[in-house]
């Protein structure tokens, strides 16, 4: 498998798993996504919008475009609100690495991070470092 059909593999994955966790908090009551946890972004909902908002800010930085999908998170989004970014996140996901071919796999991204400052991401297909 060469490492575009290895990146196009983990993005499937990828998205098949996010589903699968909001399927799964999907049976959740409102008070149980809510309910402090004690984990980084505090709640279950919490994790779901930075994990989500994370992955839409990466996608941002490497295709040099801006997704609406960050818009949906502002404020105390819902689980429909979240899942919604998801999908459109998932959407945008498929359409880059869609775009992708083994020489795009090995160049430096040039971004700039969310405390302004300017950084590059390196990645070979398999790993990605920052530096």
């Amino acid at each position: 498998m060469s490492a575009l059909e290895q990146i196009r593999a983990l993005y499937g994955y990828n998205e098949w798993a996010n589903n699968h966790i909001l399927d799964a908090s999907s049976e959740l009551s409102e008070e149980e996504l809510k309910r402090s946890q004690g984990a980084s972004f505090d709640s279950i909902r919490g994790n779901l919008a930075h994990t989500v908002g994370a992955q839409i800010i990466w996608l941002g930085r490497w295709s040099g475009e801006r997704s609406e999908a960050l818009a949906l998170l502002g404020g105390d989004p819902s689980l429909d609100d979240i899942r919604r970014s998801y999908e459109m996140s998932h959407d945008e996901l498929r359409r880059f690495v869609e775009s992708l071919n083994e020489q795009g796999l090995s160049r430096a991204v040039p971004y700039t991070g969310t405390a302004r400052a300017p950084a590059a991401r390196w990645c070979s297909g398999r790993a990605c470092s920052r530096w």
